[in-house]
């Protein structure tokens, strides 16, 4: 009897030790990390605007070339051709003009729009280079972060 009122004794002052001392694991203290934001909100942005702008141009312009492509295969060397010929294989040269325009346009504007979304989603922190060198016979862009 005596041994078991004494283990009630003990339980009943662990649960009491329990609730009225709370007992705090040890937790690592570490600093918030700040939040850093972005380095240009604009650049970022028009980056976007850019690619999106230049990957249409591309889908348009190769899609004009591809509709010109093949419109003067018709035309026979030996022979005169038609006025209807003759128009079908302008529109189509025409055609195929618009596309590299579109295709040199749209690539030029995704080559721009790359890097800004890149330089603009850095972290505010880190401080990226970019240089551009042009020389007579070619050109390069360096960015380094």
């Amino acid at each position: 009897m005596r041994l078991a009122r004494s283990c009630f004794v003990l339980a009943v002052a662990t649960v009491a030790a329990s609730v009225a001392i709370p007992v705090r694991e040890a937790q690592a203290q570490t600093a918030p990390a700040p939040q850093r934001g972005m380095r240009s909100p604009f650049a970022l942005g028009m980056g976007i605007f850019l690619s999106r702008a230049g990957t249409a141009g591309l889908a348009v312009g190769g899609y004009f070339f591809n509709a010109g492509s093949g419109s003067c295969e018709g035309i026979s060397r030996d022979s005169v051709p038609s006025e209807s010929q003759v128009d079908a294989c302008v529109g189509g040269v025409n055609s195929q003009a618009a596309g590299i325009i579109g295709l040199v346009t749209g690539g030029a504007f995704l080559a721009a729009g790359i890097p800004l979304i890149i330089a603009g989603a850095l972290p505010e922190d880190e401080a990226p280079r970019v240089s551009l060198k042009v020389g007579p016979t070619n050109g390069s862009l360096v960015v380094s972060f």
